[in-house]
């Protein structure tokens, strides 16, 4: 039996195992109980890129789902830059750039 891996757990493993054990005990729970301050804040962010209002240009896809069956992986991609042909990850703010979400992009190319 094949077992696909979410893209976004690819950054959540690197960043912190355990927030992976939480979110599939949690899942079908309130959010308060599982996720931080900033994560949530980071969630009602996101909430326009995923009802597809985050962007007016007539070649960029957001929300794009991808799968690769032979890597095992599948996930969305933020944003599809088609003028440009860039993968673009959303995040409410950035400081640094952790391995865990240069992972997550990697999977997202490779999917795409």
């Amino acid at each position: 039996m094949n077992v696909n891996i979410a893209l976004s757990t690819l950054n959540d493993f690197i960043f912190c195992p355990y927030s992976i054990y939480l979110h599939n005990v949690y899942m079908e729970t309130d959010e308060d109980i599982f996720k931080t301050t900033v994560q949530l804040s980071g969630t009602n962010a996101h909430k326009a890129t995923d009802s597809k209002k985050g962007s007016s240009r007539g070649c960029d896809i957001l929300s794009l789902p991808v799968c690769s069956n032979s890597l095992g992986l599948y996930g969305v991609i933020d944003l599809y830059r088609g003028s440009t042909a860039t993968l673009i990850e959303r995040k409410l703010r950035l400081k640094n750039i952790f391995r865990g979400q240069l992972y997550q992009l990697w999977g997202e190319c490779n999917c795409f």
